[in-house]
């Protein structure tokens, strides 16, 4: 073999250093990856258990959480069968007193009643309290009669005076100026003027305000009037003086006398705890019947169905004696209700103080039995007493029955409002202690008329330092008009004699200072610290685990966004969904109010701007969520939730978001600026998802859903005969419609300028229904068109408009922007074809020359031809009419929309945000609970 060179030698040597080098670099490569991969799999571990630890706690802290709840369930239960007992037990004692009293009239033994007697002493007073009046009339009588004749002397004197002028040398001397006073005004004026200035140059008045000074020296002094009566200092002796003269003038001011019998029982201990234990209902709504069985469940339904349900009801059987009534009230079987029986005829404060004294609430309702209280009343009512430390909490009046309408009242009245008028309704909410303090309702006796006995409980209120308010945006009593009651009787005594007495019965707390120092009071701004340790001590329902969703609207006016909303909550009610809906934008009453139409869906819906004001928004809607319990917030354009999305995601991060867009301008703003802190956009068009992908925002955080109608709701029909007969057309003219909401972006005006393009010799007839901001302008315009008689038909709002959709042969739509609109949807689900502008999602779902036509918007004349030539060219018109319907049931049917926001927003809650879309794939995962239990309730 050849002999190896050094050279040679020395790069094998170096070419098997460089591979040992090689496999030791990639040996290296290769456990450093196996660190790496070591590192991240122990940085994993450790996520994972900072998330076990964290789901652990919170796992904690929810159950101790439930226990707590449970635990006061059952101390709530345990209660309620000790007052079942203690109830059984007094109604049991009222039954045999009023049997023994009953025993006694059988029988009828020579003991006269008690309340016989006193009867007859009330009529044997009353008869001298005539006689005095009597006397009285008869001393005024004689004292007319003087001054009659004294005045006829004086009549007669002044007629000689007068005769013995007219006679006088000196009125016949100046007849010549008088006439020409008389013919010459002008001269007179410039005659005076002069005379003025003279006196005016030579201080005159001055020389005569001097004299009159002089005079008055002389003059004796006089009395200065009644000051201290105005201003509330008189003393008791004083006020009495003033009615005995009172009654002296007038003979029907008779002293008013209160009934002894005032109701009040042996009361169960209501010593004044806080935060209220939980053997104890928070309210105690307290309702009289007397002969009022036929109305009393209606009233107690009305209690039922409120949103707030820590409280019991008191139903109080005033001795009635309609034994019709009392068997009514015996059958009466309610929930959470206590029947109380009274032995024998009470009047309203009696029954009233009667049913308070066995009351366990801190705070009471007292709520006559014909009338009715609105589902939200009391829950608003104890939010503000328990936040802001009012003592009585009221609300406007709307009347119901024989009679509409209602009335307002001051929003925070004090003693010198309540002095002049009652501004608080019987249905107030008011601290127990408040009544203790108050000494409870009084009654006078209808033998010397009738006073409001809830009138002079809070005039003694007032001056006893309460602090009023009333939610004067909204009626949430509900008051029953029917025949004569108590109220309006015969014995009541006029209100400016009511208002004397309530002074007098009051005198002895109405110092010289309690006026200023109730307005003191009412104008302070005062705030509990802790308001919600009463509110949240029992949380939801044990047994109601429903998602809970609030859904913050601006407002709730008539337009095609409120039909489709309505029919999803509904929907969502239906599968499980606790649904609260909060509004926060103030409209007036043409744009309409559509609250009714989700009130199948339910009762927990909050107009903000109607009860509070703006300063104390953040207090209610933490209120809301702790004692709720909301798992996911649902904003369809409300800016002042988008504004609190901050602050929400700082109190609640587990607080779910989700953000409803229709189309790409108007609230996309908001959204594009708070999309850090939505977890989940819906949207009902491609030209929104698409705007919304542009701007940056992750596919999976968009879910499409398009709008659908419920098919058989929404089905061909014939015009509605009604309608044409109020219209005053016939079935043969063509129709052309408008329905929608009368803003800027609809171009309601557009619509008016149409019509009057169409060409007179076209036989149609146009109908506009809807309200909105633009109502004077639309009024104006169709006035100012000056139309042809029955040429345009101005209908505003409607209490249902498929009729007049229906009774379209063509629906018009001149929007100038617009999205999806559900007006359209109808229509074509109806079998009426729609001519509409070409944007938004109008081009998705109108196909032009098939189920309608499209134009440009704003382009009216071209909007005006193509009526005129569907007019005249009705077999094509009638094509239209089923293709209409056959392009609603392919693509419109509810059902899946309503089945894809279920989803979708159930989505959210567990984790997989966007679920999956009908058209758009798969969406991703992002975990989060629905549920959370934060330690911080501050609401600023």
């Amino acid at each position: 073999m050849p002999e190896i060179s050094q050279a040679e030698s020395f790069d094998v040597a170096e070419k098997k250093s460089l591979r040992h080098a090689s496999q030791y670099t990639a040996s290296l490569e290769a456990i450093s990856v196996e660190l790496q991969r070591a590192h991240g799999e122990n940085l994993s571990l450790r996520e994972k258990l900072s998330h076990v630890q964290l789901h652990s706690t919170d796992l904690h802290m929810n159950l101790n959480a439930e226990i707590t709840r449970y635990r006061n369930e059952i101390v709530k239960l345990k209660a309620e069968l000790a007052i079942a007992e203690h109830d059984r037990r007094l109604n049991v004692t009222q039954m045999v007193n009023a049997m023994v009293a009953a025993e006694h009239r059988v029988r009828g033994t020579g003991a006269v009643p008690t309340d016989l007697e006193e009867r007859y002493q009330n009529i044997l007073n009353y008869l001298e309290r005539v006689k005095v009046v009597h006397q009285h009339l008869q001393r005024h009588a004689e004292d007319v009669a003087k001054q009659r004749d004294a005045f006829q002397q004086r009549l007669e004197k002044v007629q000689k005076k007068l005769k013995a002028v007219t006679n006088s040398i000196s009125w016949k001397v100046t007849a010549p100026l008088r006439h020409l006073v008389r013919d010459n005004p002008r001269a007179v004026q410039i005659s005076l003027r002069a005379l003025w200035f003279a006196w005016h140059t030579l201080k005159l008045r001055s020389i005569y305000r001097l004299s009159k000074i002089e005079r008055r020296r002389e003059e004796p002094l006089k009395p200065s009037g009644s000051k201290h009566l105005e201003n509330g200092s008189q003393k008791p002796n004083a006020a009495k003086s003033k009615r005995a003269i009172a009654a002296m003038s007038d003979p029907f001011a008779l002293p008013i006398e209160l009934l002894s019998r005032t109701g009040i029982q042996n009361s169960i201990s209501t010593a004044s705890m806080d935060p209220w234990p939980a053997d104890r209902p928070l309210v105690s709504v307290v309702i009289p019947c007397f002969n009022y069985g036929h109305f009393v469940a209606e009233s107690v339904e009305s209690v039922l169905a409120q949103t707030f349900q820590d409280l019991e009801i008191i139903v109080v059987e005033g001795g009635s004696s309609s034994l019709e009534s009392r068997q009514q009230l015996a059958e009466m079987v309610f929930p959470r209700t206590r029947i109380l029986l009274q032995s024998e005829a009470h009047r309203a404060g009696a029954n009233r103080n009667f049913g308070i004294s066995q009351a366990r609430g801190k705070y009471i309702c007292c709520l006559d039995a014909d009338d009715r209280i609105d589902p939200t009343y009391i829950e608003k009512a104890v939010f503000l007493i328990e936040h802001f430390g009012y003592d009585v909490v009221s609300t406007a009046v709307e009347f119901f029955g024989n009679r509409t309408g209602g009335y307002g009242s001051l929003e925070r009245p004090v003693l010198k409002d309540m002095l002049q008028a009652n501004y608080i309704p019987t249905c107030a909410v008011f601290k127990r202690d408040l009544w203790d303090r108050v000494g409870g309702f009084r009654d006078s006796d209808l033998n010397t008329g009738h006073v409001h006995e809830d009138w002079l409980f809070w005039v003694r209120a007032a001056a006893l330092g309460a602090r009023f308010w009333n939610i004067v945006g909204e009626r949430l009593f509900k008051y029953r008009i029917h025949g004569n009651s108590l109220s309006n009787g015969q014995d009541v005594l006029p209100i400016e004699h009511q208002r004397t007495i309530v002074r007098e019965l009051n005198a002895d707390v109405l110092g010289p200072e309690v006026i200023g120092h109730s307005y003191e009071l009412a104008v302070q701004n005062w705030r509990h610290p802790e308001p919600l340790r009463n509110l949240t001590r029992f949380g939801r329902d044990i047994a109601d685990d429903r998602p809970t969703m609030l859904l913050a609207l601006p407002f709730l006016i008539i337009g095609g966004a409120e039909r489709l909303l309505s029919a999803i909550t509904g929907h969502l009610s239906s599968v499980g969904w606790r649904v609260i809906i909060v509004t926060t934008v103030q409209v007036g009453p043409e744009h309409g109010d559509t609250t009714d139409w989700f009130r199948g869906a339910t009762s927990e819906i909050y107009h903000l701007p109607r009860f509070l004001g703006q300063e104390r928004w953040n207090d209610f809607i933490n209120f809301l969520i702790q004692t709720k319990r909301i798992d996911l917030l649902w904003i369809v354009g409300s800016a002042a939730f988008y504004d609190r999305l901050q602050w929400l995601k700082e109190l609640y991060p587990k607080l779910k978001v989700v953000d409803l867009l229709f189309n790409t301008v108007g609230h996309t703003a908001n959204n594009r600026k708070h999309a850090n802190l939505i977890d989940l956009n819906l949207v009902e068009n491609q030209e929104v998802y698409g705007w919304l992908v542009e701007q940056g925002e992750a596919q999976d955080r968009i879910r499409k859903i398009e709008s659908g109608l419920d098919l058989e709701r929404y089905s061909p029909r014939p015009k509605s005969q009604e309608i044409l007969n109020e219209l005053g057309i016939s079935e043969d003219t063509v129709l052309i419609g408008f329905s929608g909401r009368w803003s800027e972006e609809k171009d309601p005006l557009g619509f008016i300028e149409i019509a009057k393009l169409v060409p007179e010799d076209v036989p149609v007839a146009f109908v506009m229904t809807g309200a909105g901001p633009l109502t004077k302008k639309v009024e104006a315009a169709v006035t100012e068109a000056n139309f042809a008689p029955k040429r345009f038909h101005l209908m505003g709002a409607v209490p249902d408009v498929t009729p007049y959709i229906a009774s379209y042969d063509l629906l018009c739509l001149p929007s100038l922007l617009d999205g999806r609109p559900v007006v359209v949807l109808e229509a074509l689900a109806l079998g009426i074809p729609v001519l509409a502008s070409r944007v938004g999602a109008l081009p998705d779902l109108v196909q032009d020359a098939v189920s309608g036509r499209l134009c440009a918007p704003g382009d009216y004349p071209a909007f005006a031809a193509q009526i005129a030539a569907l007019v005249r060219n009705p077999s094509q018109l009638q094509k239209m009419k089923q293709q209409a319907r056959l392009a609603a049931e392919q693509k419109f049917d509810a059902r899946n929309m309503l089945t894809a926001y279920d989803e979708a927003l159930r989505g959210v809650l567990v984790g997989d945000a966007a679920g999956k879309s009908f058209e758009d794939g798969d969406g991703a995962s992002k975990a989060g609970s629905g549920e959370y239990f934060p330690e911080n309730s501050a609401g600023e």
